[in-house]
Order: structure tokens, then sequence, then C-alpha cells
């Protein structure tokens, strides 16, 4: 799957859902990474915030909040 085609499964998921993990998109979009998605988004002009989380304290994964930005 190349990297538009993933830009697109990860806006939408985000539409959707409100944002997305990398695991979240490993299993419901089939992307292994979303990292390079993400970073072309960014220079796309989409305002990407990354959230750090903690389950339990046991391992940090960061959820990513994805708009475009304002007056766009």
């Amino acid at each position: 799957m190349d990297a538009a085609t993933q830009c697109g499964k990860i806006l939408e998921y985000c539409a959707e859902h409100g944002s997305i993990t990398a695991r979240e998109a490993f299993i419901h979009l089939n992307i292994n990474s979303p990292r390079k998605a993400i970073s072309i988004l960014k220079r796309k002009g989409y305002e990407v915030k990354a959230v750090k989380m903690d389950n339990n304290g046991k391992t940090q994964y960061n959820r990513y909040y994805i708009s475009k930005k304002e007056g766009e």
C-alpha cells in the first residue's frame, strides 16, 4: 500500500473515530507503521497532535489527533 493510500485511510479513520494509534492503524487499516503517512499529512498542511498515552504503566504509545489547519 502506498503512502498516499495510507494517508487517505488514516484521515478517514480519524474523521470517524477522532484519533488513531499505531496499533489501531495496524489492526483496522493494515498499516504496519503510520509514521511516514503522518509525516506526509503534516507537510500537506494537517495539524497533527501526538499525545503520549500510558497503558497502566507498562508501555507508552502515541495517540494522534489529525485535523486541517485553520483557514485551509
